[in-house]
């Protein structure tokens, strides 16, 4: 006698709808759909989810149709599986240890909007085919030194900025804040410095003034470095609608708790990604439909001259008469800062950075944000003619470092789908500062 059950109704769904579903994820990998899509692209993690939407759907069905069945056969499974997990678990930790730290990753902060938690490992992934780790003090800032350890030295530079500034993709010790220390260092004149990577994913202006003030001011640094990237004026606006005052005292409604970091494990750290990108589409719709969509950094809109902006790159589109206000309203911050800097007796130098399109558009060939701008848009370098104009009109230094990018033969300084700079960016960006504050003699 055939131990073969046949084919009841749910197990003919079941295989219909996987011959389905299998068909749909295959129209949708070869484009077949693309027409649905607002930009003409459908990504292809909407075929990698549906994929496992399906499999998930079948899985729970079989669960329920054999819990009452064969729950003996079932609590084997499940056991099995729970072993299975603690033994994968085991494995990567022995054979992958990177992937068993913290995740990298930041939290919201009522009076910083986000931050990275103090004294940890965090685990960021493999870029250009090596690890990167950060590892941040007691501030929870992407540097070796603890503020007292920083103190110590003679000479301390203070670096503010974004992910540029933090060194997004590369290894904390070729950020080009570290590598500044190391090249000052190798000089015998100027061997006690320190340099202090402050840094921060998406933060901008307003954000560093929080932060200065906060916390980095009890660094006492002798020179502030801030780095300036093209987002960081639809950032200051973003940010600045975010913030709430009230009885004199402000905060960022994003927040609502002091931020708590948690590790998961090493199998939870390999597979979040995955399950990051599948649960995507679910989540947002679950979102909209309980009243709200979550907070989304690239959730921006600006009526500029009649026209309705949805990204940060709205100055790379408009003559400067349009967007100077928005220029101006950045600048208050950085005043705020240079203005402290100066009367603590120290140094205030504002550096302007351009992204890859203003020397080189061959560079980041398979850019991920290539949605949100032209590689020749009609006012690109209207960011650095503002800065330009001003140099007269402020009390601190100004260094443009779209010259330093042009005059480069290096190729490339930017990852191929990403516009953040390479371990080669950094490098030349570090040489270009130093060469710069040996000349104005700003150290000690």
């Amino acid at each position: 006698m055939s131990n073969q059950l046949p084919l009841n109704s749910v197990s003919k769904l079941l295989l219909a709808g996987s011959i389905f579903i299998v068909v749909l994820v295959l129209t949708i990998a070869a484009g077949g759909v693309d027409f649905l899509a607002h930009d003409g692209d459908v990504d292809i993690v909407v075929a990698y989810s549906v994929l496992v939407y399906w499999l998930l759907l079948c899985i729970g069905v079989l669960l329920v149709l054999n819990v009452r069945r064969r729950p003996r056969e079932l609590l084997l499974v499940v056991i099995s599986v729970l072993v299975a997990i603690a033994s994968v678990e085991l494995g990567i930790r022995y054979t992958r240890p990177k992937l068993a730290m913290l995740k990298y990753y930041s939290r919201s902060s009522i009076k910083y909007h986000h931050v990275y938690p103090p004294n940890v490992e965090m685990y960021s992934g493999i870029y250009d085919g090596k690890k990167v780790v950060v590892t941040t003090n007691e501030d929870g800032l992407r540097t070796r030194y603890s503020r007292a350890e920083f103190l110590r030295h003679k000479n301390r530079i203070v670096v503010l900025g974004d992910s540029f500034t933090f060194g997004w993709g590369v290894r904390q010790k070729a950020a080009f804040p570290q590598m500044i220390e190391k090249i000052m260092k190798s000089r015998p004149s100027e061997d006690d410095v320190a340099v202090l990577n402050t840094g921060v994913v998406s933060y901008s202006p307003i954000l560093e003034e929080r932060a200065y003030f906060g916390k980095l001011r009890a660094y006492k640094p002798d020179v502030v470095l801030l780095v300036l990237d093209a987002t960081d004026i639809g950032d200051d606006i973003e940010y600045a609608r975010e913030l709430t005052t009230d009885d004199s005292a402000s905060y960022f409604r994003s927040a609502t708790a002091p931020p708590k970091f948690r590790d998961y494990g090493a199998l939870y750290n390999l597979v979040y990604p995955y399950i990051k990108a599948a649960l995507r589409y679910p989540y947002n719709a679950l979102q909209w439909r309980l009243g709200g969509k979550g907070y989304d950094y690239y959730d921006f809109h600006l009526v500029v001259d009649g026209v309705e902006e949805s990204n940060r790159f709205f100055t790379y589109r408009h003559p400067l008469e349009s967007t100077r206000q928005y220029f101006l309203k950045s600048l208050s911050y950085i005043n705020h800062i240079a203005a402290d800097v100066s009367d603590s007796g120290g140094k205030f130098i504002l550096v302007v950075t351009p992204r890859f399109q203003h020397w080189n558009p061959k560079e980041s060939s398979n850019n991920w944000e290539k949605f949100a701008y032209k590689l020749n848009e009609p006012y690109q370098y209207e960011y650095f003619r503002f800065f330009d104009e001003i140099k007269g009109q402020v009390n601190f230094d100004i260094l443009n470092m779209l010259p330093v990018f042009q005059a480069s033969k290096q190729f490339p300084l930017c990852f191929d789908n990403d516009p953040h700079w390479n371990e080669s960016g950094h490098a030349l960006v570090a040489n270009a500062l130093v060469d710069y504050l040996v000349k104005k003699r700003v150290i000690h």
